[in-house]
């Protein structure tokens, strides 16, 4: 990808500032427009959806694009401890059979929902490479069956390169 001359690239503060931003639109939309408050909360849950092609292996500055989403969703996770109602998942693709040949099925549920996972999900991803294809399309459709019920808010957010 070239660049124009002058145009920098953001930096890390930024695309973490970015990425909580992305995540954190949900929650606030939810609370506009609503008549009176709740006296119980809603259940949130979230399904992580990673991107664990092999293009997440390219360098992006200083480091491959994968352990740089690895460490942002790391510390979201950790930002999530307190958070009550709230369960999560993990979602991996690209990461099971290598390119090639690659496989247009490589996705699966890593971490399934349950409270106070993010030490699991941050473990499960830690040990996840990056080498595969990249099935965005089949593994959203895949989320709708990780999802237990609707009886929650359910969210999906989509870490990917492309």
């Amino acid at each position: 990808m070239k660049f124009s001359p002058g145009i920098k690239l953001p930096n890390y503060q930024i695309i973490k500032f970015l990425f909580l931003c992305a995540f954190l639109f949900p929650f606030t939309m939810n609370s506009f427009g609503q008549d009176a408050p709740k006296t119980q909360k809603e259940l949130t849950r979230i399904l992580f959806l990673f991107d664990c092609s092999g293009s997440m292996n390219a360098v992006f500055q200083t480091a491959p694009k994968i352990n740089i989403a690895k460490k942002l969703l790391g510390e979201l996770l950790d930002s999530l401890k307190k958070v009550s109602n709230l369960e999560l998942a993990l979602r991996c693709f690209g990461h099971q059979v290598p390119w090639p040949p690659g496989d247009c099925n490589d996705t699966r549920l890593e971490v399934p929902f349950s409270r106070n996972n993010g030490d699991v999900i941050k473990n499960r991803l830690s040990n996840i490479e990056a080498k595969g294809t990249t099935p965005i399309a089949l593994s959203l459709q895949a989320c709708e069956k990780d999802f237990p019920d609707l009886n929650a808010r359910n969210i999906i957010i989509l870490i990917t390169d492309g």
